[in-house]
C-alpha cells in the first residue's frame, strides 16, 4: 500500500505549467513532498522568449529562469534535472525512471508538453546541424549561433514561432524567407483582414514569402543547407527553422491507459480518467464549461492556469478551468493577442483603425463577443474578456466606438 504522506505529489515536466503546480501546492500549504522530473538540465524557464528576447541578446538564461535553485531549496520542491520517466504503474502509483529507480507518488500531475513537428528527411541521413526546432533553451542557443548579420535564413511556417523569428532575424540583420503551405500567415489563429495585415508588417521589415510551398526534403552540405520544394526548386540557406506545429507528449498516458486525444483528456479540474493522475499545460485537453467541450491549448496562460487549478484540486478546493484563451505575440513594434474563440458565422467588428496606434477586430456571434485580435491594443484585454465571459448582449456600434471606453460599459 502507498503511503501518501510520504509519497506526496510528483510533477512530470518542469515548464511554466508544472512549476505553477509546484508552487501553487505550497502556496496554499500543501506539506507533503513535492518532486518535479525535470529532462533538460537548466532550471525551469519561461519559453516565450526563446523565439525573441533570448534569440535577439536581449536577455540571458539567467533572465529567463522562474526561480534560482534557492527558491526551490527554501519551498522544498525536489528537482530532479536531466530525469526521464519511462512508465506509469497506475495500480501502485509508482513511476519508473530511465535510471530504473521507482518512484512512488500519491498525485501525479502530467506536464509533459508537446513536441514540434519535423520536417522530412532522407532515412540514414547524419545529423543536420543546420536545421532547427524551436522548443528548448538549447535550439534557441544553438539557432543563435546562425543569426549573423547577411546569413540568409529559411523559416518554414508562418505561425507564431515562424514569425517571431523572422522579425528576430531581421532585426539581427539577416536575409529571410518565410515558406507557408497554406494561403496567408497565421491562418489558424487570425482573421484574414489580420493575417494581410500582419504580412505587410514582415515584408516592410524586409521579409519574403512564398506561400503554397511543401517541403519534401532537407539536405544539408558543408557550409549551407538545402531545403527542396514539391515544385522541383531548391532553396538554400545558411540555416532553417521549421515551425509547423506541435504534437501533444501523451505516449506516458496512453501506454498508462488514460483517456487520450489529441492530448490528455481531463475534465475542467485538469483531472483525467485517473482520479490520482491530472494533465496540465500544452498536454491536456481539457473540458471548458464556457463552450461546453474538450479544447487543447498551446500558450502560455493556459499553462499557468492549469498548473494552478490542479494543485487547488489536489488540496480540496472547488477549482473549475473555465478562463478564456488568451495569448500574444510580440513582432517588431507589433504587440499583437488573441483572446476567446473564433467562428466562420460570427460578424467581424472593427475597433479603430487598420494600422492605427492601436485597433482591434471582435468577433460577435448572436450579439455576444466570443473573441477578439487586438494589435497594440493591450488596454481592451480585460473588459473583452468579461464580455466573452458574461456573454453579455453588446451594442454594435458602441463596440466600434473608440470614443466610448469598453472598461466604462462592460459589466464587471
Amino acid at each position: 500500500m502507498i503511503d501518501d504522506m510520504n509519497a506526496g505529489v510528483v510533477i512530470v515536466g518542469a515548464g511554466l505549467a508544472g512549476v505553477s503546480a509546484a508552487t501553487g501546492l505550497r502556496r496554499r500549504g500543501f506539506d507533503r513532498p513535492i518532486t518535479l522530473i525535470n529532462e533538460e538540465l537548466p532550471l525551469p524557464y519561461d519559453r516565450p522568449p526563446l523565439s525573441k528576447e533570448l534569440l535577439c541578446g536581449d536577455r540571458s538564461v539567467a533572465d529567463i529562469t522562474l526561480h534560482n535553485a534557492e527558491y526551490y531549496e527554501e519551498q522544498r520542491i525536489a528537482i530532479k534535472s536531466g530525469s526521464r520517466v519511462c512508465g506509469i504503474d497506475r495500480e501502485a502509483r509508482t513511476l519508473r525512471l530511465e535510471d530504473g529507480q521507482p518512484l512512488s507518488y500519491s498525485h501525479l500531475i502530467l506536464a509533459t508538453g508537446a513536441r514540434p513537428r519535423h520536417l522530412p528527411v532522407p532515412p540514414g541521413s547524419a545529423p543536420l546541424t543546420r536545421l532547427f526546432y524551436l522548443r528548448e533553451l538549447g535550439d534557441a542557443m544553438a539557432l543563435r549561433e546562425h543569426l549573423a548579420h547577411d546569413r540568409h535564413v529559411l523559416v518554414v511556417g508562418a505561425g507564431f514561432i515562424g514569425l517571431e523569428v523572422a522579425a528576430s532575424a531581421r532585426r539581427l540583420g539577416c536575409r529571410v524567407t518565410v515558406l507557408e503551405a497554406g494561403p496567408r500567415v497565421i491562418e489558424r489563429a487570425a482573421p484574414p483582414v489580420v493575417s494581410a495585415f500582419v504580412q505587410q508588417v514582415h515584408q516592410e521589415n524586409g521579409v519574403e514569402f512564398r506561400f503554397g510551398t511543401q517541403v519534401l526534403d532537407v539536405i544539408e552540405q558543408p557550409g549551407s543547407i538545402a531545403v527542396h520544394l514539391a515544385s522541383g526548386e531548391a532553396l538554400a540557406a545558411d540555416a532553417v527553422l521549421v515551425g509547423i506545429g506541435v504534437i501533444p507528449n501523451d505516449v506516458l498516458a496512453r501506454e498508462a491507459g488514460l483517456a487520450c486525444d489529441n492530448g490528455i483528456v481531463v475534465d475542467q479540474h485538469c483531472c483525467s480518467s485517473d482520479p490520482r493522475i491530472f494533465a496540465i499545460g500544452d498536454v491536456a485537453k481539457s473540458f471548458n464549461p464556457l463552450i461546453a467541450r474538450h479544447v487543447r491549448l498551446e500558450h502560455w496562460e493556459s499553462a499557468r492556469q492549469t498548473g494552478e487549478i490542479a494543485a487547488a484540486t489536489i488540496c480540496g478546493e472547488l477549482a473549475v478551468n473555465a478562463g478564456v484563451p488568451w495569448v500574444w505575440s510580440d513582432q517588431y513594434h507589433l504587440n499583437i493577442q488573441f483572446l476567446g474563440w473564433s467562428d466562420p458565422r460570427a460578424e467581424k467588428v472593427l475597433r479603430g483603425e487598420i494600422g492605427g496606434p492601436g485597433w482591434s477586430l471582435i468577433e460577435v456571434l448572436d450579439k455576444r463577443v466570443i473573441g477578439a485580435v487586438l494589435i497594440n491594443a493591450g488596454r481592451d484585454r480585460r473588459p473583452i474578456e468579461r464580455l466573452v465571459m458574461s456573454r453579455h448582449v453588446v451594442d454594435m456600434e458602441l463596440l466600434a466606438d473608440t470614443d466610448a471606453a469598453l472598461k466604462k460599459w462592460v459589466p464587471a
